[in-house]
């Protein structure tokens, strides 16, 4: 089941077919894990032809890029994981990322990379607790076989709350412009869905998100039986328990 979460596993089946950030895929044989537990000898990585790939795909994306691994991204560390600005922070975001997926309820996969573009969103909130982690509009919508079984705001109150330093007297309105999807929204949404449904079997998350000039972006897809799911919705009984230790990747 994890390797079907790989992004090497899904993004190749939707570049192309509906928009999405662009994307680099670095794979490796290493044992980053190595690299973190001794600590000393991490500047050996910077010799390695995967580390060179990694740099390369930064420069080609240009800075600032979205590192993260074909599993776990770390965002909820923001500036000290996903979101790269110069090659000389590249080391400390690799390790990061790795001793974070080392440290996940049951350690995920480093062998494949991704370097991603970073879209230019609307921000609505800023998680300082996060890394400064931009809050913008994001929806997750589940399908099987195909067929769009329910969708919801990707960020409950609650998290960006913890998230936050301090909360204002606006939170409660700004967090519902946050989650309102106005008829153009939905219009990119549902062709977003109906384009991959025929691609997809099976149970599936589908992440999206909106960019600052309006136009939506399928971001992110896992197994919909691993990815977090609203406690007030019918089908959450369709989500077994790992998907507590796999949420908000």
């Amino acid at each position: 089941m994890l390797e079907n979460n790989c992004l090497s596993y899904w993004y190749p089946k939707v570049a192309g077919l509906v928009p999405t950030p662009e994307t680099l895929i670095i794979r490796t044989q290493l044992n980053l894990e190595e690299f973190v537990e001794h600590y000393n000898r991490k500047d050996e990585l910077l010799a390695t032809d995967f580390y060179g790939k990694l740099l390369r795909a930064c420069n080609r994306i240009g800075y600032p890029v979205f590192l993260k691994t074909g599993h776990f991204s770390g965002k909820h560390n923001w500036h000290n994981t996903c979101y790269l600005e110069t090659s000389d922070d590249l080391l400390k975001h690799v390790l990061k990322i790795t001793e974070m997926s080392m440290c996940t309820g049951f350690g995920l996969p480093t062998n494949v990379w991704a370097v991603r573009d970073v879209l230019p969103v609307t921000r609505y909130f800023v998680a300082e607790q996060y890394g400064n982690l931009p809050i913008s509009k994001e929806v997750r919508a589940f399908i099987r076989d195909g067929e769009v079984q329910c969708m919801h705001p990707y960020w409950p109150s609650e998290v960006i709350k913890q998230g936050m330093t301090v909360i204002s007297s606006t939170f409660d309105a700004v967090y519902e412009s946050l989650c309102e999807i106005n008829e153009n929204d939905k219009k990119q949404i549902d062709s977003i869905l109906a384009s991959i449904g025929p691609v997809f079997k099976g149970y599936w998350s589908v992440d999206m998100l909106k960019s600052a000039n309006g136009k939506w972006y399928l971001i992110d897809m896992a197994a919909g039986d691993l990815s977090f799911h609203w406690e007030s919705c019918e089908y959450k009984k369709d989500i077994r328990l790992l998907s507590d230790a796999y949420s908000f990747s």
